[in-house]
């Protein structure tokens, strides 16, 4: 359905350095009902229809039997399931029994026989299978508070890394870099069905408190719960800790009209820019407008936009390490280090190599004594035009003919080596 097709560019927006059609081949939804998981449903769905994850797909949904009104619940996931194709299982359990025979609390005996019950889900699937639940920003921030108020230490601001195991289910978190209020919009705007859970207002749980009374107050204050999120759960080394930098974005996701809005509206969100102004959204869709010839070239000084007539849409930051010049420190002969990116490596080369700063024109060396122009390998290996003048190289000093393009600082590429001659090692990185 369009809607949804428009509202799954917010997970492909979430920026985590491995898409999830890269690791997973199997995902159980947990869906609930709730806001949160319905909008997960719709994600979903849409990134099936996109072609955007072709593992299968199925959905669980577990009636607590807490409340009256909870068939109401899995009758509206059922109808949803229904709609978007995609299989159901549900069960019914006592947790308040489970609850009293374990001494568990009401929360934490739903959570535990949840997680079993997926778990017993994925044990039929195949390798790479996952739990997906609908943990967002807000989740992370709750529970960080609720850890300091136990007198947790450090470790409790690392506390829902975006994958991880629960009672040793393998789970999949993708709304983490998302606020509830970035949520709540989204599912406003494609009016995604949900019920409220009345339980979730009940002010006797803790986590309710801080969520009704305390949230609402650091958001007041500037809190955003998403960037929160990215700025303590990030890939790279700790020293480079901070928010997302760019994003690559299927272009498949500008589906309707109201596309480029929604797009930039959440690619900005998730890189901590200012919303998009009327008339760069203007220029936005006009350049990716069909008979356009969809490349799209943006340049301001908060930001740059970039594509080509085939591949995806690259959004940047201004700042964004990527644009800053590489640095080469000597440590012996032939031996330097080269710091890019945000990440540091030791090369050995032999003589008459040096590491090259990008030039048009430039061209490759290859084994059989041929020549490459670097531009048409830097299309064939899809890296976007923003980033080949940045990216290190290292070849003939005098020539300048290149034999190596050090990929291996942009999108956890390999450093490809070209010349048969070549002693160029990698030495490692740190």
């Amino acid at each position: 359905m369009l809607e949804s097709k428009l509202a799954q560019a917010a997970l492909e927006l979430s920026a985590r350095p491995t898409a999830v059609r890269d690791f997973a081949r199997e995902l159980v939804l947990s869906v609930s009902g709730g806001r949160d998981s319905m909008f997960l449903l719709w994600l979903f769905a849409g990134l099936r229809d996109l072609d955007l994850f072709s593992g299968a797909l199925r959905v669980f949904h577990l009636d607590h039997g807490l409340r009256p009104d909870s068939a109401d619940d899995l009758e509206l996931v059922r109808r949803e399931c229904a709609r978007l194709d995609l299989p159901l299982f549900s069960e019914r359990a006592r947790v308040s029994d489970f609850a009293r025979r374990s001494g568990l609390g009401i929360e934490a005996a739903g959570r535990r026989l949840r997680y079993r019950a997926i778990g017993r889900l994925l044990g039929a699937g195949p390798e790479q299978s996952f739990a997906v639940t609908a943990h967002h920003g807000d989740d992370f921030a709750e529970s960080i508070l609720l850890h300091l108020i136990r007198g947790g230490g450090p470790g409790a601001l690392e506390t829902m890394p975006e994958r991880t195991r629960v009672f040793g289910v393998p789970v999949y978190r993708p709304l983490l870099s998302f606020s509830r209020l970035a949520i709540e919009q989204l599912v406003r705007e494609f009016a995604v069905p949900y019920r409220e859970d009345s339980s979730n207002q009940d002010q006797n749980f803790r986590r309710n408190r801080l969520r009704g009374i305390v949230m609402p107050a650091l958001r007041e204050e500037g809190l955003d719960a998403g960037a929160l999120w990215r700025r303590f759960h990030n890939d790279r080394p700790a020293s480079v800790l901070g928010p997302s930098e760019y994003l690559c974005l299927d272009r498949r996701l500008l589906g309707d009209p109201r596309g480029p809005k929604t797009l930039l509206d959440v690619a900005f969100r998730s890189l901590d820019l200012a919303p998009p102004a009327e008339s760069l959204v203007a220029e936005f869709a006009r350049q990716c407008a069909p008979g356009s010839g969809f490349r799209v070239h943006i340049k301001h000084q908060s930001f740059r936009i970039w594509s080509d007539r085939r591949g995806p849409i690259w959004i940047f930051r201004a700042d964004a390490r990527v644009f800053s010049s590489f640095i080469v420190e000597s440590k012996g002969p032939q031996e330097f280090l080269i710091r890019f990116n945000g990440l540091e490596r030791a090369y050995r080369t032999r003589p008459g190599q040096a590491p090259l700063q990008y030039r048009p024109g430039l061209r490759l060396v290859l084994p059989d004594g041929g020549r490459k122009r670097l531009k048409s390998f830097f299309q064939e290996q899809a890296v976007p035009a923003p980033v080949r003048s940045r990216l290190p190289l290292i070849g003939d000093r005098w020539t300048g003919l290149v034999e190596t393009v050090c990929l291996s600082f942009w999108e956890q590429g390999r450093d490809r080596s070209f010349a048969a001659s070549l002693s160029f090692q990698p030495d490692g990185s740190t």
